[in-house]
């Protein structure tokens, strides 16, 4: 949890992520917000078992930004559809939501969570924990902004 928020923290104070503030600031009722984003994470899910990977692209923002620890894998809308059509043979991936936080006067709501993918021939599964930034767009919808993964933390952190 201290990597993402380092992450977070860096990425808002080098410009990574834009924010603006809202045109019109919806209701910021966190068990709402929390439904909004978990519906967002089925909906990916089912895209990635349809195998529409480009449809998963179409849940982030035309300026995302897809990193891991190490380096950014893809920047921009093109680059991050290009990411995911890039995961070979797709098969099933879960979304396990930890926590959702959407700070008053914000279009961003943060999400944080687990990822597991499975995917490959041979199959093999790939399990992140990773933090989402959604900015909420003029039309009303949560588009992603940040997605930052790395491999999940040894526990007893």
């Amino acid at each position: 949890m201290k990597r993402i928020l380092t992450v977070v923290a860096a990425g808002l104070a080098f410009g990574s992520v834009e924010i603006a503030t809202a045109q019109a600031n919806p209701s910021r009722d966190a068990t709402a917000v929390r439904r909004e984003v978990e519906a967002l994470n089925r909906a990916m899910e089912a895209a990635v078992a349809r195998g529409d990977l480009r449809g998963v692209a179409a849940y982030y923002a035309d300026n995302a930004v897809v990193r891991s620890p190490h380096s950014v894998e893809a920047q921009g809308r093109a680059a991050v559809e290009q990411y995911f059509v890039g995961i070979g043979n797709a098969k099933r991936w879960k979304l396990d939501v930890y926590g959702v936080t959407a700070p008053r006067e914000s279009n961003l709501v943060y999400q944080t969570g687990r990822s597991t993918l499975v995917h490959g021939s041979p199959e093999r599964t790939s399990v992140v924990q990773f933090l989402l930034v959604w900015e909420r767009q003029r039309d009303g919808a949560l588009k992603i902004v940040l997605d930052y993964y790395h491999a999940p933390e040894p526990a007893g952190r």
